[in-house]
């Protein structure tokens, strides 16, 4: 029912995208548990959000289509008062994603990998270095200077 207006569209994306982990095929209905439910009933009327919990899940009430959910969390009422929206255009525009170009290229990462939290990380493998062969800083504080002091040229 978000298919009422191009603003309960574009709230629907904006849940869609904050809510879905990763995209999902199938699911297991007898290992499901909780549930996030937006309801939208017409263009003036508010948007909302249950939190339902499914305690006993069998496979003779999925076949009965008569799970038994209770609400467990926060359930609340969404209105939309403020709806200044972009154009389509520039809303087209800043959905799009990149395509990738080189997918052997991207594929060659190697020894990459992210982290539970995102950060991007990678080994580097460098050769031992010989530490007889390095050049190191030398310094100056022994050496005398070339450059004669008036005393010493007065006394040739």
């Amino acid at each position: 029912m978000f298919d009422v207006s191009d603003k309960h569209k574009r709230i629907k994306n904006l849940f869609t995208d904050f809510f879905k982990i990763s995209p999902l095929q199938e699911a297991n209905i007898i290992e499901l548990r909780r549930v996030l439910v937006f309801t939208c009933r017409g263009e003036s009327a508010p948007i909302e959000v249950r939190h339902l919990e499914a305690s006993d899940i069998n496979e003779t009430t999925v076949a009965n289509q008569t799970v038994p959910f209770r609400e467990v969390g926060p359930c609340f009422d969404i209105t939309v008062r403020r709806d200044k929206m972009a154009a389509t255009d520039l809303f087209k525009e800043a959905c799009r994603q990149p395509k990738i170009t080189n997918i052997a290229k991207k594929k060659s990462d190697k020894n990459k990998f992210t982290t539970a939290l995102g950060e991007t990380k990678a080994k580097v493998f460098l050769q031992h270095q010989d530490i007889d062969t390095l050049a190191l800083r030398k310094f100056k504080i022994g050496k005398k200077s070339k450059v004669k002091r008036p005393e010493e040229a007065a006394d040739l």
